[in-house]
C-alpha cells in the first residue's frame, strides 16, 4: 500500500508533506534551493506496506557535564511535538589511561521532518552520538548520563529485545561504509527482506517458505529498490553487495532502512567515498524521502558545503561537546563560535587565491580533558577563564546555542 503525497493537517496547526491519514503528522518542509529531485518519481513515491506487524509482547550512574538543554531557542510547541529529544548524552569508553569521554552532555531537539547536520573533524564524537542514540555503542563503550526521548518514551529504559524492535522499525540508520554493512554471502534483496521479516512486516518460518509469502516478500523489496532509484530492480534484487557499484550500494542500504518506515533516519556521512555526481544522487534521494514522507533525518559529515545544501539546522561539535548549534545559514553565514570560524576559514574558496588558514594546534586528548574549555589551546579569543571553567551552551541573538566564554552578548 503506497502512501498518499497529499498534506494532512498535523499537531500544532502543522501539516505534514507525503503521510497519509495512518500515519502521524508533521511539519512542512519548506525545499532548499540548489538541489534538484526526480518530480515524477517523487509524486509516485511511497513506502510498501506489507502484512500488520506482530509485536512481541539502567544506564549506570556517572559523569555528566553542566549544560543548557538544547531545545532553549524551540518555541514550545515545536517541543511539544519533537519525535526525538536527546538530553545530557554521554558516552565513554574505558583505557588504561582512563575513560575516553567520546560524547558529552549532548541535547538535540529533533521535530517530524526536521534536517539537521552534525558536523565536525574527526575523532570529533558525531558518529558515537548517532550510535548512543541507538544504543549500538560498540563493548566496552557505554552510555553513563543522559535521557534518549523517542515520542515521550524513554530508550533508555527499554530492555535489549524492547530496543531490537526500535532498530528499523521507527529510528533506522544508513552506515558510513556500505561494503562493511553489507553482507557478501547473502544477496541484497534477502538482506532488505530481513528488516521487514524481522519487524512483522513478512511472516517468518514457516510461513515464510510459502508460494504466496515469496511472492509478497519479492513484490515488496523490488517496490523498495524501484523507490531508491536502482535500475532493474526485477533482476538486481537476486545480486550480490560486489556486484553493485559504491552508489548503487548505499542505495540498498537506503532502502534497507526506509523498509519500515522509521520516523527517524540516522544517517553517518553516507556520501562518503563516492564521486561528486553520486554523491548528488544520494542527497536527492535522502532529501525526496524526507520531502515526501516527512521522515526526519540526521546527517553527520565532514563536507560543510553538503550540510548547507542539506539541512536546514546545524550542530558543530568538537571534543565530544556540541559547540554552535542553529539555523544552517545563520551558522555559516555569521559563525559566533571560534571554532566554527577555523572550520570556515580553512574551506578554499573558487576564484580566491588566498592561501588557507589552518586551525593551528591538535585535537585534545578525550582521556585526559583539564576543566577549562576543550578548544582553549586552539583559540585565537582565549581568555584567563577559558582555562579554569567548563562554558555552558546557552542561547544567542534568539536563533542559536553557543558554548564559549568569549561569546557575543
Amino acid at each position: 500500500m503506497a502512501l498518499e503525497t497529499g498534506t494532512i493537517p498535523g499537531p500544532c496547526g502543522r501539516r505534514a508533506p507525503g503521510r497519509s491519514a495512518d500515519c502521524a503528522p508533521g511539519p512542512d518542509i519548506p525545499r532548499k534551493q540548489g538541489g534538484t529531485v526526480n518530480n515524477a518519481r517523487s509524486q509516485s513515491a511511497g513506502y510498501t506496506a506489507g502484512i500488520e506487524p506482530v509485536r512481541e509482547s539502567g544506564v549506570a550512574a556517572g559523569w555528566a557535564p553542566a549544560r543548557v538543554a538544547a531545545d532553549a531557542v524551540r518555541p514550545a510547541d515545536e517541543r511539544a511535538c519533537a519525535v526525538l529529544q536527546v538530553s545530557g548524552l554521554s558516552t565513554v569508553y574505558p583505557t588504561t589511561r582512563g575513560d575516553v569521554q567520546a560524547v558529552r552532555g549532548v541535547d538535540l531537539t529533533l521535530g517530524e521532518g526536521d534536517v539537521l547536520a552534525i558536523v565536525g573533524e574527526s575523532g570529533c564524537g558525531k558518529s558515537a552520538c548517532l550510535l548512543s542514540i541507538m544504543r549500538l555503542v560498540p563493548h566496552p563503550g557505554r552510555i553513563v548520563a543522559g535521557s534518549i526521548m523517542f515520542v515521550g518514551r524513554d530508550l533508555m529504559s527499554l530492555s535489549a529485545r524492547e530496543m531490537r524492535e526500535v532498530r528499523g522499525r521507527d529510528i533506522a540508520m544508513v552506515f558510513q561504509d556500505p561494503m562493511t554493512t553489507l553482507n557478501p554471502a547473502f544477496r541484497v534483496g534477502d538482506q532488505i527482506a530481513e528488516s521487514l521479516r524481522v519487524h512483522g512486516f513478512l511472516p517468518g518460518l514457516p510461513a515464510s517458505l510459502t508460494r504466496r509469502s515469496r511472492v509478497r516478500q519479492r513484490e515488496m523489496v523490488i517496490e523498495l529498490m524501484r523507490q531508491v532509484g536502482i535500475p532493474s530492480p526485477e533482476t538486481r534484487h537476486l545480486e550480490y553487495p560486489h556486484q553493485f557499484s559504491g552508489g548503487m550500494q548505499q542505495r540498498v542500504l537506503i532502502a534497507t532502512a526506509l523498509a519500515c518506515r522509521p520516523k527517524i533516519l540516522l544517517a553517518d556521512e553516507p556520501t562518503t567515498a563516492l564521486d561528486v555526481t553520486i554523491q548528488a544522487q544520494v542527497l536527492d534521494l535522502m532529501r525526496e524521502i524526507n520531502e515526501t514522507t516527512g521522515t526526519a533525518i540526521v546527517l553527520v559529515t565532514h563536507d560543510l558545503a553538503i550540510a548547507a545544501e542539506f539541512c536546514r539546522e546545524v550542530a558543530v561539535m568538537y571534543a565530544g561537546q556540541i559547540v554552535e548549534q542553529g539555523p544552517i545559514d545563520a551558522v555559516l553565514e555569521d559563525p559566533v563560535h571560534p571554532y566554527t570560524r577555523g572550520l570556515l576559514r580553512s574551506i578554499p574558496r573558487l576564484g580566491e587565491r588566498k592561501p588557507l588558514t589552518p586551525i593551528m594546534g591538535e585535537v585534545p586528548d578525550l582521556a585526559a580533558l583539564g576543566p577549562g574549555c576543550s578548544f582553549a589551546p586552539r583559540c585565537d579569543v582565549r581568555r584567563p577563564c577559558c582555562d579554569i571553567s567548563q562554558p555552558e551552551l546557552v542561547a544567542v541573538d534568539g536563533r542559536r546555542l553557543v558554548r564559549c566564554h568569549a561569546r557575543r552578548d
